[in-house]
C-alpha cells in the first residue's frame, strides 16, 4: 500500500515533504481558502492545519479570504491531466491566482520530463473521484457500511465526496480517525505494474510535478 490508496496511487501531496515549514503552511491556507470559497465544509483542512501546528491566525486569515473579506488575488481550483514516461496517467490539482500561467508552466515541465499534459478527460475516466477516510479500531467494515460508505479496503474507508464529512463524524463516534481528504482513485483494471526502475522515473517526474508553487496534490495509476 502507498499513502492511503490500496491499489498503491502514488500520491504527493505539496507541503508534506518540503523543508521548508512555509510551504506547508501555503498549501494549507489555500486549500482552506479553496474550500470556503467552494462552499465545502473545511473542518478537515483545518484539523490538519493545527495538527501541523499552524498559527491560529493564518488559519483565520485562510478563512477569511475564501469568505472574501480580504482583497487580493483570487484563487481558484483547476485540474490538469496528462501522461507521465511510460504512458502512466496523471492527475494534477492545483490552487491557482492565474490558470494560463499554470497551465503553460505543467506543460512545460511536462514536456521537459518526458510527459505530456493531455486536454480535460483525457485519463479521468480511468480514476473515480471519492471521499478517502483512514481508519483505526474495530469491525471497520460494518460500521463504514452503517454509514452509507461506498467501499472498504483495510483500514481505508471510501466515501462518495460529498458524503465524506458526514461519513468521517459517524465514524469518529466509535474509530480513530487518521486522515480524510478527497482524491482521485485510479479503477483497480487500470493500475498500471512497474519495474523498480520504471517506477523510480515515474517517480521522479510526480516529484518534479509536485515541486512547482501552484500545485497542491498528483495522482497516478501505478
Amino acid at each position: 500500500m502507498s499513502g492511503h490508496s490500496k491499489w498503491s496511487t502514488i500520491k504527493h501531496q505539496k507541503g508534506a515533504t518540503d523543508a521548508k515549514k512555509g510551504a506547508m503552511f501555503t498549501k494549507l491556507a489555500n486549500a482552506i481558502t479553496i474550500a470556503v470559497k467552494s462552499h465545502n465544509n473545511p473542518s478537515t483542512l483545518i484539523e490538519k492545519a493545527r495538527a501541523a501546528n499552524m498559527p491560529k491566525e493564518k488559519i483565520q486569515h485562510a478563512i477569511d479570504k475564501g469568505e472574501g473579506k480580504i482583497a487580493g488575488a483570487q484563487l481558484s481550483e483547476a485540474i490538469f491531466e496528462g501522461f507521465a514516461p511510460l504512458g502512466v496517467a496523471i492527475i494534477v490539482e492545483t490552487v491557482t491566482d492565474n490558470v494560463t500561467r499554470t497551465s503553460n508552466d505543467l506543460r512545460s515541465t511536462f514536456a521537459k520530463n518526458g510527459g505530456n499534459l493531455g486536454s480535460p478527460g483525457s485519463v479521468s475516466y480511468l480514476f473515480k473521484h471519492l471521499g478517502e477516510i483512514e481508519v483505526l479500531g474495530e469491525d471497520i467494515l460494518e460500521k463504514a457500511l452503517e454509514t452509507g460508505a461506498l467501499d472498504v479496503e483495510d483500514n481505508i474507508v471510501y466515501t462518495a465526496p460529498a458524503d465524506l464529512h458526514r461519513v468521517k463524524e459517524e465514524l469518529s463516534k466509535s474509530l480513530k480517525i487518521v486522515n480524510a481528504e478527497l482524491v482521485y482513485r485510479p479503477n483497480k483494471e487500470t493500475i498500471v505494474k512497474l519495474s523498480p526502475q520504471d517506477l523510480e522515473k515515474v517517480e521522479n517526474f510526480i516529484e518534479t510535478i509536485d515541486s512547482l508553487d501552484d500545485v497542491q496534490m498528483v495522482y497516478c495509476n501505478v
